[in-house]
């Protein structure tokens, strides 16, 4: 599958003059409406340490966002989804030195919390909207979180 232009796929940047490195995260919503979180590790080596995001990582040059996203979910969590599972969801853009292009999407999880299997991070949770807007979240994803947790409480998440 070939991704059209990125820019086209994605809600509109936050902020201006975005890097030239990308990453493709996952927001992983379960049956019952609770999102797929990493805890970070809480180090001071690891960015947004001590925090929760959703899995993703770094885009390796000339991967489709669709193929990034499916493989950094993959290894680190050990769930596998086609590309065509994942919904584009919104883009920001870091606030590291390099001003990283993070690209969400949004995939449905039709699977147990036990079969997850954690291989980067201090831990994950299933987070209900409350615990998204409470629990202390990224800095780049704060407001995507809670936009996702109100889209999930009106019924309107993909």
């Amino acid at each position: 599958m070939t991704d059209p232009d990125p820019d086209d796929l994605f809600a509109p940047f936050d902020c201006e003059d975005p890097g030239e490195n990308r990453g493709a995260l996952v927001f992983g919503i379960d049956p019952d409406g609770r999102v797929l979180m990493q805890l970070r590790d809480d180090r001071e080596d690891v960015t947004h340490g001590g925090l929760w995001s959703p899995f993703g990582g770094g885009v390796e040059t000339g991967e489709p966002l669709r193929q990034a996203a499916v493989r950094e979910l993959l290894e680190e969590t050990g769930v596998g989804l086609p590309a065509e599972k994942l919904t584009p969801f919104a883009r920001v853009v870091s606030n590291t030195a390099n001003r990283t292009r993070l690209y969400h999407f949004i995939a449905r999880l039709p699977l147990p919390p036990e079969s997850i299997r954690v291989q980067e991070g201090a831990g994950f949770g299933f987070l209900t909207p409350r615990q998204l807007r409470a629990f202390p979240v990224a800095w780049p994803v704060r407001d995507m979180v809670k936009d996702l947790a109100d889209r999930i409480e009106r019924g309107e998440a993909p």
